[in-house]
């Protein structure tokens, strides 16, 4: 796309005080105004960068918060997230669902107006838990972190939302594996199948 840098320089310079009205409002001037305005509109010029994803559309453009911020905006459910304050490394999982059962981090749901974050432990995972009664549905959802995914029992099933690895206190990567809310149904006797919806 064109930038509207071109129109901005055939504006000319400012106008100065006592400036007769018609001799600064040329058509041209006038038109490069216009062009620039519809420059913006498009997204000419404007660029992605820290805690701002742009994405052109139909429309124009659209413009996602990302980051800490505690808004989705730009996020799919599950999406861990560096949450790093204070020296101890955290993450942050944004809103999803697992068969309808919003997950907790330390008793808060993750939906919550003030979003939880998990303090991380070891590098590792961050997994989803799902306690079972004993029909198979699902009684609570938590996240949680350990070095390896723990192995499945009759009425406990666990799933990788991502891969961490810290240091010194500072998350130095994440690696997600889950990006939908998902679906889940116990299959024998400590098989459980998990899936995007």
């Amino acid at each position: 796309m064109p930038g509207i840098s071109k129109h901005l320089k055939a504006m000319g310079d400012l106008i100065r005080p006592g400036q007769r009205v018609a001799e600064v409002m040329t058509a041209e001037r006038l038109n490069a105004m216009m062009l620039a305005i519809r420059g913006l509109a498009r997204g000419d010029n404007i660029v992605s960068g820290l805690g701002v994803r742009s994405r052109g559309v139909a429309e124009g453009v659209m413009l996602s918060a990302i980051g800490d911020s505690g808004s989705n905006a730009g996020s799919h459910p599950f999406k861990v997230i560096n949450a790093t304050s204070g020296g101890s490394p955290k993450v942050r999982v944004v809103f999803g669902q697992v068969n309808s059962i919003t997950p907790t981090i330390g008793g808060t749901a993750l939906d919550h107006s003030t979003p939880p974050k998990l303090t991380l432990t070891t590098s590792g995972v961050v997994y989803l838990i799902v306690n079972l009664d004993g029909s198979g549905n699902i009684l609570t959802a938590t996240v949680n972190n350990a070095a390896s995914l723990p192995s499945a029992g009759a009425l406990t099933g666990y799933l990788t939302l991502a891969t961490v690895t810290i240091s010194g206190g500072v998350v130095l990567a994440i690696n997600q594996s889950v990006t939908h809310s998902l679906g889940h149904q116990k299959c024998g006797s400590t098989t459980h199948n998990f899936w995007g919806v």
